[in-house]
């Protein structure tokens, strides 16, 4: 089993990151007037439907996950020209980030949100710059905006939907007793490395991760070797950033991967604000 550990306070997912798509302003195209903005306007105690989000920054903008209405290329089954489908559910056969049609398809959406940052920062008047961009599990990005320009963003035709991006609180570390799980976290269940885990990636989408904690060493205390199913030496994130060195030594063959997804840190720090992620990793 190998590990994405994903450093956040708040809702997202694998991001990448792309520089301001400048605004032009002619040729504006028209959203629907009629928006219910108490979707998008946090109340005096900073919430929405009952859920914290974070402060607004100087200018008034709040973080907010816009959803684009093609299918992410996890569940992209086929019907545009020229693009083949990528859903396990139509290949039959787990992702190959690699292969022609994941790379063509990802290349297609990643045009397409080009094109609609283009047009958001038409209609917004002013430039867009995305925080992250998704196109594996989801597809869209996210973007600092007011709520009334999250409320014009909302009525654009390509826009499947936006909501705030929410305060998540770290809740208790019995999760396998919760779940009414507590063989599986022993290890009690069948027999054989089949259903052990091998092979699978998990994503971890938490506060941080300890980097020196026993649980995250590429060789486990009973000797087991784990295996990177990118292959030996292959990571993501932070850890094949060459802007982010000082993270060569943080990825092995169980953690494969780390990003930080906090839209207001200022650092590539992916390291535990809190021993929660730590637990949830381990």
């Amino acid at each position: 089993m190998a590990l994405l550990v994903m450093a956040a306070a708040m809702t997202a997912a694998s991001a990448n990151q792309r520089g301001p798509i400048q605004a032009n302003h002619a040729g504006v195209e028209r959203a629907p007037a009629a928006i219910n903005m108490s979707v998008f306007s946090p109340s005096e105690d900073g919430r929405v439907d009952g859920a914290a989000v974070a402060p607004a920054d100087r200018n008034g903008r709040f973080h907010y996950i816009v959803r684009f209405n093609e299918p992410s290329l996890a569940g992209y089954e086929g019907g545009i020209e020229g693009l083949a489908p990528t859903s396990p559910r139509v290949t039959g056969q787990r992702i190959n980030m690699r292969s022609d049609a994941a790379v063509a398809y990802r290349q297609f959406l990643a045009s397409r949100h080009d094109d609609y940052l283009g047009r958001m920062a038409q209609y917004v008047k002013r430039d867009l710059r995305p925080n992250h961009q998704f196109l594996n599990v989801l597809n869209g990005l996210t973007l600092r905006l007011t709520p009334e320009e999250a409320g014009l963003v909302a009525g654009l035709p390509f826009v499947a939907g936006i909501e705030i991006d929410r305060l998540e609180e770290l809740h208790t570390d019995e999760g396998p007793t919760l779940i009414r799980a507590p063989e599986v976290w022993a290890g009690d269940t069948i027999s054989g490395i089949e259903n052990r885990g091998e092979g699978i990636i998990i994503g971890i989408i938490d506060s941080g991760f300890n980097h020196g904690h026993p649980s995250f060493t590429e060789v486990a205390s009973d000797g087991y070797v784990h295996i990177n199913p990118y292959g030996d030496g292959v990571f993501t994130g932070l850890c094949a950033d060459p802007d982010a060195p000082d993270f060569e030594d943080v990825c092995n063959n169980k953690v494969i991967g780390t990003y930080n997804l906090h839209p207001d840190s200022l650092s590539s720090d992916d390291t535990a604000a809190s021993g929660h992620g730590t637990h949830v990793g381990s």
